[in-house]
């Protein structure tokens, strides 16, 4: 597995603004993604957002760990030209880390074969 960081994380609200608004969706196993293709970035980017409402800080940070590992073992090379946001929508604090790996995955996979297709 590759444990190299491939991908940055949005810091402004800018740029989660614009993936949401101009993006497309995908759902799978209390995750979701919003995606958007920009042009000219070399390198693939995610933002991640959990609801305050949902859990305390302690878990959220787990989560997002959880979420940054994951991204950090799938291969995203294909993905350089991605703008996305990863939402946790259900409360995912005593998943392990496998089970997050395979939902990202997922959502990953159906991110690529939306690429295939040419949208």
């Amino acid at each position: 597995m590759n444990r190299e960081k491939n991908f940055k994380i949005f810091r402004s609200s800018k740029e989660y603004k614009e993936t949401y608004h101009h993006g497309k969706s995908a759902y799978f196993g209390g995750i979701v993604i919003y995606y958007c293709f920009v042009d000219g970035d070399d390198v693939a980017g995610f933002g991640i957002a959990i609801s305050k409402k949902m859990v305390n800080a302690v878990k959220r940070n787990r989560i997002k760990r959880l979420v940054k590992e994951s991204l950090m073992t799938i291969d995203l090379n294909s993905l350089k030209r991605i703008k996305a946001i990863i939402a946790v929508k259900k409360d995912l604090s005593m998943c392990t880390f496998v089970e997050m790996h395979n939902s990202i995955n997922m959502l990953i996979d159906k991110v690529q074969k939306d690429i295939e297709k040419g949208i």
